[in-house]
């Protein structure tokens, strides 16, 4: 018997030494934080950490700052460059009162929260016509909508949309684009892809000047979002066209940078499987549309 309690303590003391190094969600009880490091990916303390293990957020720092908040490295960065918590540390009355955006900045965001609903109501009217499911990235638009909607809000201002019926806007030039590209698209299948492909060009320039402008992070942030989505967006267009054999060259970029575009991978932020170009065939969006 006294064999049998002794052989029972050691079982048990071999068991205690090996559990900090066999269980890696208890590390912390018995090891020390680099224990937790070498084990727990979710306890990670470096960039690499997270690149290794989390793949949702794997490439660059710039990948973990867009696509986890809960990643975020100061008390800045949740002030200013998380919409989703703008209001968490500071009111946005404070925001409007101690950094107010310039009229240049406040035009440019109206302009840009009617560009964003020019896009979705021209993708919902060749839905419509064509019913073809690249059509609905209209919902992608209209979370770029919400993002632009959101900063409208947190500076103060006025929301240009003030009637969300397709075609209606406050803007007379984006009232003309519009009826422009749908003209265009009403034309033949091919027209229509191409108008979609001419609205995301004209969607990046503008975002592109957009961000240049800026001098408020949490504006160029989600700035930034959209303009990832557009690429996108362009991205699948002019990989309509090809798998229909159409060569798709720039209407309004510059081509080497249009080319830059088309020729690299999806990036992070879509909804569905991310290729690059020629792999993406349409039936990856008949449910879910490419999203940002």
């Amino acid at each position: 018997m006294k064999l049998m309690a002794i052989a029972g303590t050691l079982v048990l003391a071999a068991t205690l030494v090996a559990a900090p190094l066999e269980a890696g969600w208890h590390r912390g009880a018995l090891q020390s934080g680099a224990g937790v490091q070498d084990h727990n990916p979710w306890h990670r303390g470096t960039l690499q950490d997270v690149q290794d293990h989390n793949p949702w957020h794997r490439g660059t720092l710039q990948d973990v700052q867009d696509h986890n908040p809960w990643h975020r490295g100061t008390l800045q960065d949740v002030q200013t460059q998380n919409h989703w918590y703008p209001g968490a540390l500071q009111s946005d009355a404070g925001v409007q009162a101690q950094n107010p955006l310039s009229l240049e900045e406040e035009s440019t965001l109206l302009f840009m929260r009617e560009e964003e609903k020019m896009a979705r109501d021209v993708y919902i009217t060749l839905f419509d016509l064509w019913e073809h499911p690249v059509f609905n990235i209209s919902a992608a638009e209209q979370g770029h909508m919400y993002a632009m909607k959101n900063q409208i809000d947190r500076y103060g201002l006025v929301d240009p949309v003030t009637d969300d019926t397709v075609g209606v806007f406050d803007n007379e030039e984006l009232g003309a684009r519009y009826l422009d590209l749908v003209d265009m698209g009403g034309k033949s299948l091919e027209m229509a892809l191409r108008a979609g492909a001419l609205i995301e060009e004209i969607d990046i320039l503008d975002l592109e000047n957009a961000i240049a402008e800026s001098t408020h992070d949490d504006v160029t942030w989600a700035y930034g979002n959209l303009l990832r989505g557009s690429r996108n967006h362009l991205r699948v267009f002019v990989d309509q066209l090809e798998s229909m054999g159409i060569v798709y060259e720039a209407q309004e970029m510059d081509q080497a940078r249009f080319d830059e575009i088309v020729d690299s991978p999806m990036e992070r932020g879509c909804r569905v499987g991310c290729k690059g170009r020629g792999g993406y065939g349409f039936w990856r969006f008949r449910n879910n549309p490419i999203g940002d």
